[in-house]
């Protein structure tokens, strides 16, 4: 493993996530140390989602809501995989279950990991851990809809695979998550 030395570090912003300012140098490729850099750090934890099923209805199940990141670009609405962030000490696996239940109402045991990925690694250290779960409608015990406590308004939204195919190729679903779920899901279900 390469060596990074870390010169300092320094919190700027701390809220809902943290903004970290760091100054370091990392070994280089040819096994020298690089100068001094700064870089900034969204320090926001990991996070989960994942791929839902609906056996009955043979239909993808979405969740819709206000992003307010994605206002003045596409809306504010967005079309996504139920999605949320790990609490601490918690395992991808139950933070996921709480999620589908607030988000969808869903009571979900079954869980199959797909993969782990950063959003945006220049700059945040949000990693992603997918899953794909199966759900009927004898799994839903609840309302859904969000976790009020955080302001959610969430709509449920089931879509077959050729709707959804052609929502990808034709550019409205924008999420990055939601892609790499739904090409997984196209590529291995589907074949």
């Amino acid at each position: 493993m390469k060596k990074v030395e870390i010169i300092s570090r320094k919190i700027l912003f701390d809220d809902f996530f943290k903004l970290e300012k760091a100054k370091l140098r990392y070994e280089k490729y040819d096994g020298d140390m690089s100068a001094e850099v700064s870089r900034l750090n969204v320090v926001r934890g990991d996070a989960v989602s994942a791929v839902l099923y609906h056996r009955k209805r043979e239909k993808l199940v979405f969740v819709e809501q206000f992003r307010y990141a994605t206002y003045q670009k596409d809306n504010g609405w967005l079309l996504e995989l139920v999605a949320g962030m790990m609490a601490e000490g918690e395992t991808p696996e139950i933070a996921l279950k709480r999620e589908i239940y607030e988000e969808l109402g869903y009571k979900v045991t079954d869980l199959l990991p797909i993969c782990c990925f950063y959003v945006a690694p220049g700059s945040c250290d949000e990693k992603i851990h997918l899953f794909y779960a199966e759900i009927d409608d004898n799994v839903r015990v609840g309302a859904g809809g969000g976790n009020h406590q955080e302001h959610e308004d969430i709509k449920e939204i089931h879509l077959t695979p050729a709707q959804i195919t052609d929502m990808i190729d034709s550019g409205k679903i924008i999420d990055a998550k939601t892609l790499i779920g739904l090409q997984w899901f196209l590529s291995k279900k589907l074949n």
